[in-house]
């Protein structure tokens, strides 16, 4: 690269000086911009850039995160109502069971009673085909 010409090129004060009225160098009779002019204008635009990048992954994330949200909300729901169900359901075997169990209870009290009286029926039944035979 050509080194630039004159003296006040060549000191701090002239590329302040040709920075501050946005000058262009001319080296070697070609219109060039010195690397200040390089770094002052791509840096900015690289940071303003990656602020705009992090801007709009936060938004998406902010997006993914409410959605994730929404999604969260609606399975909780859907646990609590399955939930409800079995609880309903439990409540029901438990009612249905203990039905079971009164009537089992009830029968093993009543059972005795239903033997006898099942045992009166047989010796009638068996009266009756006595009288039946010998009247015959």
């Amino acid at each position: 690269m050509a080194a630039f010409t004159g003296s006040a090129r060549n000191s701090l004060r002239g590329m302040m000086y040709e920075f501050n009225n946005y000058k262009k160098v001319h080296i070697d009779g070609n219109t060039a911009q010195p690397l200040y002019h390089i770094f002052f204008t791509i840096t900015p635009l690289a940071w303003l850039y990656e602020s705009y990048h992090h801007r709009q992954v936060e938004k998406h994330m902010k997006v993914i995160r409410e959605q994730r949200l929404v999604e969260c909300e609606q399975n909780v729901n859907n646990t609590q109502q399955q939930l409800d169900a079995a609880k309903f359901a439990v409540d029901n075997a438990t009612a249905l069971l203990a039905e079971v169990e009164r009537k089992r209870d009830e029968a093993k009290v009543n059972m005795p009673r239903y033997e006898r009286e099942a045992q009166d029926a047989k010796s009638a039944l068996d009266k009756l085909k006595k009288e039946m035979a010998s009247a015959h």
